[in-house]
């Protein structure tokens, strides 16, 4: 008989099959909890469950298991003590139900996963297990079908990253029925993980924190006519050589997101992804020389994924914008961001334009250009030091990358955000302006 639990990723073992009175496994199953919603205008910060750890003694014996086809039954031994078990299964079933329940618009996949995540982020304690199997039951061929009924203890931590501590600890308690057999033993373990969701979400201490989100986005919108024109004081700046142009990149840091960005006006814009800010509103800006300031993110556009951020004025670093037409195939790209870690803020890399794309109705600037989590935001530029592209995903099969890279158009990146971009005044031939 199988018993891997994928919720868990650990292995059981059988133990003795003496049953006694007053084992974990004699538990009562209540009502499913109903999540009360927070109300039509709140607006919940970001959140998403990074780590889960179970917390059982080697040994301890938490299951009894039935066989349908007979009158015995096994008791399961927790095999593997404290340990982290894989998260992507329970982060999944976390996100599903707090988009049920209103709490958020449940799991998003994007490209580049890491480079922004939820703005309060959970990790799980499983503190206790109890549970009651039947393999095969009502089936004439059982094969690896299990109902039952678990039951599960969960400590759950909050950690803020901007804050960079645990700002709320909640213990929930459920159970949870499974009728029907379905094939392995997880889907009953989940379902008494939802139930503990499901208590989270009612819990009122979480609530407050889920519904003190410290505010939205100045401006955001599909629609680049919601946004009104924007000018770029400086966008027209003289190109620079690509040493130079360095010194125009940032690191941003939201939330417990890092990426990139570049100064596009002189009086302080920097251009950036959407996922990199996600709804924070106010976020931080290191520059290549180590100084370091506060930017306020003014717009952004969550489809074409660029936002506008302002912060300190750097008039004599705003990088020269490429908008006249996209590179052609084989020009030679460089790319400058932040990959990996914050210790390698002013990586630049070289490669060429491998392609135009479509994707989802977005067109992309594809290139083998190095980038990594992290470069997110940054600049992709020509061998004139204009920027022609923003990076944006690539793609990442296996957990690695393939040199296939995507950038958004310059152009788009502009026109999503209702940025632009004049030629500055003409200058006397003393250089006094006219």
């Amino acid at each position: 008989m199988r018993t891997i639990l994928m919720i868990a990723g650990l292995v059981l073992a059988l133990a003795h099959p003496a049953l006694a009175a007053g084992k974990p496994w004699d538990f009562v199953v209540g009502p499913t909890t109903t999540v009360q919603p927070l109300g039509v205008s709140a607006k919940p910060r970001s959140v998403s469950l990074v780590r889960a750890f179970v917390d059982m003694s080697e040994g301890r014996e938490w299951a009894t298991l039935y066989d349908g086809g007979s009158i015995g039954s096994d008791v399961l031994a927790w095999k593997g003590s404290r340990s982290d078990v894989a998260t992507t299964d329970l982060a999944h079933e976390f996100a599903d139900v707090l988009g049920a329940s209103g709490f958020s618009d449940g799991p998003k996949t994007r490209l580049f996963a890491t480079d922004s995540e939820a703005e309060l982020q959970v990790g799980v304690v499983i503190g206790n297990l109890a549970a009651r199997f039947c393999a095969g039951c009502g089936l004439t061929t059982p094969g690896d079908y299990f109902k039952g009924q678990v039951y599960m203890t969960v400590e759950w931590q909050v950690f803020s990253p901007l804050e960079r501590k645990v700002v709320l600890t909640v213990k929930t308690a459920g159970a949870y029925d499974a009728p029907k057999s379905q094939p392995g033993m997880a889907h009953i373990l989940n379902g008494a993980f939802r139930e503990n969701v499901r208590q989270l979400l009612n819990a009122g201490e979480f609530r407050a924190l889920m519904a003190s989100a410290p505010g939205a986005v100045a401006a955001s919108s599909a629609n680049p006519a919601a946004l009104a024109p924007l000018a770029l004081a400086g966008a027209a700046a003289k190109p620079r050589p690509i040493p130079e142009a360095m010194k125009s990149v940032v690191a941003v840091f939201a939330n417990s997101g890092m990426g990139s960005g570049f100064l596009v006006s002189e009086d302080g814009c920097i251009l950036t992804n959407q996922h990199v800010v996600g709804d924070a509103k106010f976020v931080k800006v290191k520059w290549s020389d180590g100084a370091e300031s506060l930017g306020e993110v003014l717009r952004s556009d969550r489809r074409r994924d660029v936002a506008l951020v302002k912060t300190e004025p750097r008039p004599h670093r705003v990088l020269a914008l490429r908008t006249d037409a996209p590179p052609p195939l084989g020009e030679t790209v460089w790319a400058i961001g932040t990959p990996l870690d914050e210790k390698y803020q002013n990586t630049l890399t070289k490669g060429i334009v491998s392609g135009h794309r479509t994707l989802e109705g977005l067109t992309y600037i594809q290139s083998d250009v190095a980038t990594d989590h992290g470069n997110s935001g940054g600049p992709l530029l020509d061998e004139q030091g204009r920027v022609v592209a923003v990076a944006v995903a690539r793609d990442e099969r296996d957990g690695v990358g393939h040199d296939i890279n995507f950038f958004i158009p310059i152009e788009d990146a502009l026109r999503a955000l209702g940025l632009i971009v004049r030629a500055p005044p003409a200058t006397a031939a003393n250089g006094a302006a006219r």
